[in-house]
C-alpha cells in the first residue's frame, strides 16, 4: 500500500504485508521506497521458514513492477511465482481484502483516541497484531495465531492503543531525586523486546515490561500539543533496517507467552 499522503512518524510511506493462505496470519513491514520489496521478501522467506518449520510453496501477488522482480529469485528458490491477471483484483482478493482490514481498523484506532495521521504506522502495526489473534468466521472461529502456531495467545497481555501507560524508569536514573514515572503514550508492542512501546511528551521512547495502565484515559485528547515526534525519531522500532519495520511471530510470542 502506499505511497501515503502522510509520511509517517519514521518516515515510511509505505507497506507490505505477507498472508498465509492457509492459518491468514499476516506479517506487515513498513518501507520507504516500493523498490525495498525484493529485500523484504528475502528477511521475509528466512524468517516465516525458520520460526514455523515450513516452506514457502508458493506466492500470489498482482503484476505491479516491485513483485515482477522477485521472479529471478522465486525460480531460483523453487517457489511458484502467480500472478493476478490485469486488472483482475479479484484474484488476489484475499491480500485486498486484508489490506482493507488493515487499514480500516488503523483508521479507526487513530480516530477513536484522536491521535493525527502521522501515527499511521503505529496504529496499522497495532491493527495487525490484533488482526492475528482475534477469532474470525473465515477460520470458522478460531485465529489466525492458534492455527498458525497451535498454541492460544494471551489476551490479559493485550492494552488499548493510544491509552496513558506509566513505565518503570528508576533503573535508568542516576538521581535518587528523580520520578520514578511519567505519563507516556501506549504506541504498541515492540518486536525487539518482550516490552510495551511508550512515547514521552518530549518525543522519546521507551520500552519497558513494567508498565502501569490506564486504559480509560487517552492522553492525546487533552495533552496533544505536549507530544512531540522529532523526525528522526521513530516509534515503531526496526529491527532490518533502517527503512524496514516489520511484525512477525518470535516477539509476538514474547508479549503473548505467559512467562
Amino acid at each position: 500500500m502506499g505511497p501515503a499522503s502522510v509520511l509517517a512518524s519514521n518516515g515510511a510511506r509505505y507497506y507490505v504485508s505477507f498472508v498465509d493462505a492457509y492459518s491468514k496470519f499476516t506479517w506487515i513491514y513498513l518501507i520507504h521506497h516500493k523498490s525495498r520489496v525484493k529485500t523484504v521478501f528475502k528477511f521475509f522467506k528466512k524468517l516465516v521458514e525458520n520460526q514455523t518449520g515450513y516452506k514457502i510453496h508458493a506466492l500470489q501477488s498482482d503484476n505491479a513492477k516491485e513483485y515482477l522482480s522477485l521472479t529471478s529469485y522465486l525460480q531460483e528458490c523453487g517457489i511458484t511465482d502467480r500472478l493476478s491477471c490485469p486488472y483482475t483484483h479479484e484474484q488476489n482478493g484475499s491480500v485486498e481484502r486484508k489490506h482493507r482490514h488493515i487499514v480500516d481498523i488503523g483508521l479507526t484506532l487513530l480516530n477513536t483516541i484522536s491521535l493525527p495521521l502521522k501515527f499511521w504506522a503505529e496504529a496499522f502495526v497495532a491493527a495487525v497484531h490484533t488482526i492475528n489473534v482475534l477469532p474470525t468466521d473465515v477460520l470458522k472461529g478460531d485465529n489466525p495465531y492458534n492455527m498458525l502456531f497451535k498454541r492460544q495467545p494471551n489476551y490479559k497481555k493485550f492494552k488499548v492503543f493510544g491509552c496513558a501507560c506509566y513505565p518503570n524508569l528508576r533503573p535508568y536514573k542516576q538521581c535518587k531525586f528523580a520520578f520514578r514515572s511519567t505519563g507516556c503514550l501506549f504506541l504498541g508492542y515492540s518486536i525487539l523486546h518482550a516490552g510495551y512501546i511508550g512515547l514521552t511528551q518530549d518525543g522519546n521512547t521507551i520500552v519497558s515490561r513494567h508498565v502501569v495502565f490506564n486504559e480509560k484515559y487517552f492522553p492525546y485528547k487533552d495533552h496533544a500539543g505536549k507530544f512531540v515526534v522529532s523526525s528522526g525519531n521513530a516509534q515503531v522500532h526496526t529491527n532490518i533496517a533502517p527503512t524496514l519495520t516489520a511484525i512477525h511471530s518470535p516477539h509476538t510470542d514474547n508479549i503473548l507467552s505467559d512467562n
